[in-house]
């Protein structure tokens, strides 16, 4: 004769692997879909993603620089976008010669935290 108790884990038992079995197949399920969503990197009935952001060659700059000037928001000349001066909630980014650097002072100012210094290189990029 089976005590109640041992009846009640081994049903326990039961339950657990059941539930083991359930997610087993739904971790399954969601990676097939995941395949079938983005095959190769990218998405179905889409480009493949090298082609969504490449740059035809004509269009590639190259852009190389030491720093050399001392600007308190990067310019070299408009080549450079900064997030304090040319956008909206962020800092610039700033140089001496030979360095660049941010100009976030750490704390919050008027009720804003993420205002980290931000600056982009103007024109079409391609890949490294």
């Amino acid at each position: 004769m089976v005590k109640g108790s041992t009846l009640h884990s081994y049903f326990r038992m039961q339950r657990s692997t059941q539930m083991r079995i359930v997610m087993l197949g739904m971790l399954l399920v969601l990676g097939i879909g995941l395949l079938w969503l983005f095959p190769r990197g990218g998405y179905r009935g889409s480009l493949p993603l090298q082609t969504m952001f490449s740059v035809p060659q004509s269009e590639q700059n190259t852009y190389a620089t030491n720093f050399a000037v001392a600007e308190s928001a990067i310019s070299e000349g408009r080549k450079w976008v900064n997030g304090k001066t040319d956008g909206l909630d962020w800092n610039n980014v700033a140089t001496t010669p030979g360095l660049a650097y941010g100009t976030e002072p750490g704390t919050e100012i008027n009720g804003k935290a993420y205002d980290d210094s931000t600056a982009l290189l103007t024109g079409a990029w391609g890949p490294n």
